[in-house]
Order: structure tokens, then sequence, then C-alpha cells
């Protein structure tokens, strides 16, 4: 995918598909949009504080926590040893917009600046521009390829039409269902010209834990082990935290835990993978 505004974290970004969408290592999971359609060495790059009024928790982005750090451990596949942490940094300007991306691991870094040239637009320093709907959601980018639908400020479908590959035109649908706040199944189905076409279904469960509000939108984060996207820049979030996952939709379970601090912001996330079976940490934030 080559969605230029979306910050997908994984290491050095990537521009094939979300296979391993919304995600951390080379297992597929959860996209949750943004996170994988990412074109640029540095699809991390626009992750601001929301600056939509009807965001996750009626917050506006003046009053959300402000995410100064962020540490993400990447384990073996199956093995679960620590293979490397991957950093990420960020500054804020006077309206608390991100105006500063910095990423730091094994194999590379990467910076970016971003910009608001007006009140519907978003521009990053490696040339992508992000147009706004009026209540502050991407609906497109400078990538004619690709669009974002919302119901009721919720995500309710991302469209992205281009090159897989060489030669073979790719067209991916991904479906948002909610339910009671809280997203609930993500449907992502493939169409190619090579009939390799295919479709999955991820779900998710809920604890009774509040999604409190921070810069960044933590589903994603902890769903996918990786990414990393602004709070409300792609509709409302849930409003609680998973504890469980169906990557497969063969009640083959990843669950996840947290430790919070004493506000009730997510500080640390732990992961047991479904085919682990062990717990590991997985990021730890820091917060302004």
């Amino acid at each position: 995918m080559k969605n230029q505004c979306l910050l997908d974290i994984r290491a050095g970004g990537s521009k094939k598909p979300f296979c391993p969408p919304i995600c951390l290592h080379p297992l597929p999971i959860f996209k949750y949009v943004h996170l994988i359609h990412a074109g640029l060495w540095l699809t991390v790059a626009m992750f601001f504080a929301s600056c939509n009024p009807d965001d996750p928790a009626g917050e506006g982005r003046n009053s959300v926590k402000l995410v100064s750090r962020i540490e993400i451990y990447e384990y073996e596949y199956e093995v679960l040893i620590e293979k490397y942490t991957r950093i990420y940094e960020f500054d804020y300007d006077a309206q608390n917009r991100m105006a500063r991306f910095a990423r730091n691991d094994l194999t590379s870094q990467a910076f970016a600046a971003i910009t608001y040239p007006t009140s519907s637009t978003i521009a990053i320093s490696n040339g992508a521009v992000c147009t706004l709907n009026g209540d502050g959601n991407v609906v497109s980018t400078n990538n004619s390829d690709e669009y974002w639908i919302y119901e009721n400020g919720y995500l309710a479908k991302y469209v992205y039409s281009g090159l897989y590959g060489e030669s073979d035109k790719n067209i991916a649908i991904e479906s948002y269902t909610w339910e009671n706040g809280n997203l609930a199944a993500l449907k992502t189905e493939y169409k190619t010209t090579n009939d390799s076409d295919w479709e999955r279904i991820e779900r998710i469960e809920y604890s009774t834990i509040s999604n409190k509000p921070c810069s960044i939108d933590l589903l994603p984060l902890i769903v996918s082990g990786g990414i990393v996207n602004p709070i409300g820049w792609y509709g409302k979030s849930s409003k609680n935290l998973p504890n469980k996952m169906d990557k497969w939709s063969n009640g083959d379970m990843t669950f996840y835990r947290y430790e919070t601090n004493a506000d009730g912001y997510v500080e640390k996330i732990y992961v047991k993978e479904y085919y682990a079976n062990a717990e590991v940490l997985r990021a730890v934030i820091f917060y302004k």
C-alpha cells in the first residue's frame, strides 16, 4: 500500500499492502487503516495529536496527553528472543500538533517535519499531503489511489487501488465494524489481476479498561505491535482497551495486558501471541 500519510512504524516501513497490516512482524494481523499503506521510507511521519472535535473521548487536541517517546521491542518469530528496540520520539507545536518525528532502530534512522498549510491539509517534509474532512479526518492524499469513508465519526471503509509487485493490479478494500464504541472486526479483501484474490476477517474483544485519549491511537499500537497513528486522524478510536484478538477467525487468540500510571494512562503493553506460550513486553510509552 502506498498511503504516504500513514504511520506504519514497522522497521523501515513497507511498500507492500497490509498483509501484516497494523503490524509488527511478519505475521498478518489487524490493519486498521493507515497503518500500512505507506509508500515512503518514513510512513510514521504523520503522527498528530487529535484535531478532530469529535475525537474518541470528547477531548480536544489541547487536552489529550502528549506522548514524547515510544519504545517497541521486536522478537524473533515463535522464539520470543528479543531482537532489537525501535525508538520513536515526538515534538509538538504550541497547539499540541505533531511538529517533528524521529525514529531510531537497529537498521535505520528517520526524521520528518510536519506543517499545516490550511485547516484542511497537512504536509509532511517527504512530500506527502493529506486532505481532511470537516471533522479533521483524513479522506485522501496526493496518492490518488486511495481514500477513506467514515460513518458517524467512525472509519467505515478504506479503499486502495494500485500496483502490487511489478505488474499486478491490486485493489484492497478494508471494511470496519464497530460495536458499542469499539472496533469489533476488520474485513480485508484483495483483488488482483493474477487470480490471487483473498480475504480475511480479524476480530477484537475488549476489556472494561477505558482507552484514555493520548496523542496516539493505542489500538493499532497494541494489536499490531508497532503501528503508530494519530489519535482522531482516522475517526474515533475504540473507547476500551482490547484484551484479546482472533487474527484469523479460527479461535486462536492473542491476549493483551497493560500497566498504567496513576492517572490511568497506559505505560506498558504486554502481549501473548496465539503462536507463543509466553507473554512478552511489547511497548513502553513515555508522556510529556
